[in-house]
């Protein structure tokens, strides 16, 4: 738990939340609850947040806005355009309650 807890804390001895500095009624009440396990990872799935929530202008705004900047933004909007007919389909528009066609 020392290691644990220092590891989190960045090695910051002065931090009130490592163990040396855990109150002892504190630590007696909870590491009998404390358990370790270890979890085999056989199979991993991500999603995608790219502004999926925002309204067609406000997307294509951001869109530009990271083509501006560079740098690796550039593939986010790359792939935020590859997004563009799936989440606004031609000839169907949301008035910010429901779609509209």
């Amino acid at each position: 738990m020392k290691r644990l807890t220092l590891q989190f804390e960045d090695n910051n001895h002065s931090s009130p939340t490592i163990y040396d500095n855990l109150p002892k009624a504190f630590l007696d009440k909870m590491l009998p609850a404390i358990v370790a396990f270890e979890i085999k990872v056989e199979k991993m799935e991500n999603v995608f947040k790219l502004s999926q929530n925002r309204d067609e202008k406000s997307y294509r705004a951001i869109i530009a806005q990271l083509e501006k900047k560079g740098g690796p933004g550039v593939q986010v909007a790359q792939e935020m355009k590859n997004r563009l007919e799936e989440l606004f389909p031609a000839g169907v528009e949301w008035d910010g309650s429901r779609f509209i066609s």
